[in-house]
């Protein structure tokens, strides 16, 4: 559900299954040269990160379409992944509730300037941190999703924690509290009260807004912010056991915990979409997506991982990614080339890392040498 200096954990594509499926797409394919380059780098991470299956596309419009499908969704049936497969997006959900905020915005409804002491007027400091703080990062709040409420999430996939505990969790850390617009640090925690400041704006659940306001009019057919505990379809996530050597289903999980920062289920399909649309901000007025898009560097993380208004930038390329237990993922759009790059990998850990990452840096060197800053 984080990015954090993990943000660094971008990744990239992917090509066929085993023996290249039929691409779906109208567009050409990449040249076989290139493709069977990408072919043997994802093999080799495959082999050396131990990933179970593989999702993964790079677009790039006049020049052709990867598509990899490897590994097994599922290790009880060993089915291949396809790329009609559901799975968790965790952290890229922040792009959706950012772009829900900015859409209210554009309305007149609430304003970037907004204190969230209208909402939340026991939260510290909440006259001071506007929706535009909660937005880029620059709250100055302390997370109260720490690093053992990961843990007890992670080995208790149905854990609930009330949002009304986790203002009181992080009041309580109030005195520590940054000053709001001075640095930007990545926490879960802003696009939390995002999410709920889009309910009560909107009178709606989150799961319900968001489809009205940003899944429903990007034409986003199996994307959700979902209720239930169960994933749709026959993808699986899973996490390694260092002790026992063996994966652990983590399929399964509430997603109430994560709300508006990582709660969310799409496809490598509707993340294509999402990746361009979201980059040329078409539900937004023109200034408001300037705005969007003036990223600063994330505290802590090398200076090529910066964040705006709910989106990341990482060297050229503008996105998100997200992990939450049993799935890493990268969604990105490279604007010089117009290009989209899509990656799931159904393995994520009780340490959080991405298993996406090392995907990410090898195969954009191999695609895109002129825009790659790591």
């Amino acid at each position: 559900m984080n990015i954090r200096v993990t943000m660094v954990c971008m990744t990239l594509l992917l090509r066929i299954s085993g023996s290249i499926a039929a691409d779906s797409a109208t567009q050409g394919r990449f040249p076989n040269a290139l493709a069977q380059k990408l072919d043997a780098e994802i093999s080799r991470q495959i082999e050396k990160k131990n990933l179970p299956g593989v999702i993964a596309v790079i677009s790039i419009p006049g020049e052709g379409r990867y598509v990899a499908l490897r590994g097994k969704a599922n290790l009880k049936t060993g089915r291949t992944p396809t790329l009609d497969d559901s799975f968790r997006i965790a952290s890229i959900t922040k792009m959706f509730t950012a772009t829900a905020v900015l859409v209210l915005m554009d309305q007149g409804r609430i304003a970037g300037s907004d204190p969230v002491s209208k909402w939340f007027p026991t939260l510290p400091r909440a006259d001071k941190i506007t929706i535009d703080n909660l937005l880029r990062m620059q709250s100055g709040i302390v997370e109260p999703i720490d690093h053992q409420t990961m843990k007890d999430y992670y080995h208790n996939p149905l854990l609930r924690i009330p949002f009304s505990t986790l203002v009181q969790r992080a009041s309580a850390h109030g005195d520590h509290f940054g000053t709001p617009g001075k640095r930007t640090v990545y926490t879960d925690f802003n696009y939390i009260l995002l999410g709920e400041i889009v309910e009560r704006v909107t009178g709606k659940d989150l799961g319900t807004a968001l489809r009205e306001i940003v899944i429903a009019p990007f034409g986003l057919e199996n994307t959700t912010l979902p209720m239930s505990s169960k994933l749709p379809g026959e993808l699986h996530g899973y996490g390694w056991n260092a002790k026992t050597k063996v994966f652990e289903d983590k399929t399964e999980l509430d997603p109430l915990l994560a709300g508006g920062a990582g709660a969310m289920v799409s496809t490598a399909a509707d993340l294509e979409t999402f990746a361009r649309a979201a980059f040329k901000g078409s539900l937004l007025k023109p200034s408001t997506q300037k705005a969007r898009l003036e990223c600063k560097p994330i505290s802590g993380a090398p200076g090529f991982i910066q964040y705006g208004g709910g989106i990341g930038k990482f060297g050229h390329f503008y996105g998100h990614n997200g992990g939450i237990p049993g799935f890493s993922t990268e969604m990105f759009y490279l604007p010089e080339k117009d290009a989209t790059v899509v990656i799931c990998v159904n393995r994520n850990d009780e340490d959080e890392r991405s298993h996406a990452d090392g995907l990410l840096f090898r195969l954009t060197k191999l695609v895109f040498p002129r825009y790659v800053d790591w």
